[in-house]
């Protein structure tokens, strides 16, 4: 799929891999047009049908502790779902800004490899950002939302810990249908920083810096 003459590049991942930080840092440095998915969330909420929503629709009409308080693997196959449905909205809107004029970087978890697959021209055009489950645990507890979140669940504790348990299976799950689909992963733990993260992105989708910045 494409907006200009460019394609499209796709960035996705489990949650907390550091996608919306590379992502900012590659629009800066190469002019990307950066969408990122958990943005257009209510705007894609505005629109739901329960027909063509069943996963979100059921979501949203949920509490915080109905929410959480199912087990991890029914809780990834709810998630999967939703950003199923969620990348769909995305794919369209994302068609519709055409003629833009520069290259379309979409970064978020609801990257689903084998969603992605046919519209991309190049394997090249699309990369999975995959932390360590520690790294991952790490870091969400560093995102105070989380915790606001988890406070409004009968079982603060359950809810984060199934949380965690389900991104971690996320991330095998996305590992396992990344190589299925014959595409790119990169593990993300503490060996690297984010300018040298994005860096690695960014030599995976082949930008290349030019006097005037743009790739």
């Amino acid at each position: 799929m494409e907006t200009s003459a460019r394609p499209v590049l796709w960035l996705g991942g489990a949650p907390c891999a550091g996608k919306s930080t590379i992502a900012r840092r590659l629009g800066e440095r190469f002019a990307l047009d950066v969408v990122h998915i958990d943005d257009t969330f209510d705007a894609c909420a505005s629109e739901l049908d329960t027909a063509r929503h069943p996963a979100l629709s059921g979501w949203m009409a949920q509490t915080w502790t109905e929410r959480w308080d199912r087990p991890p693997d029914v809780l990834l196959a709810e998630v999967v779902g939703c950003y199923r449905e969620h990348l769909g909205f995305v794919v369209e809107q994302v068609a519709k800004r055409g003629g833009a004029g520069r290259r379309t970087l979409v970064e978020g978890s609801a990257v689903l490899p084998a969603d992605v697959a046919p519209l991309l021209g190049r394997r090249a055009e699309a990369v999975w950002l995959l932390p360590t489950a520690e790294f991952q645990a790490r870091h969400y507890a560093q995102r105070p939302w989380v915790e606001g979140i988890v406070r409004q669940c009968a079982d603060p504790g359950g809810a984060f810990e199934r949380w965690m348990a389900r991104d971690q299976r996320f991330a095998r799950w996305l590992r396992r249908e990344v190589r299925d689909a014959g595409l790119t992963s990169i593990s993300v733990d503490d060996g690297r920083g984010p300018d040298e993260m994005a860096q690695v992105v960014a030599q995976h989708f082949g930008l290349v810096d030019t006097d005037d910045g743009a790739g």
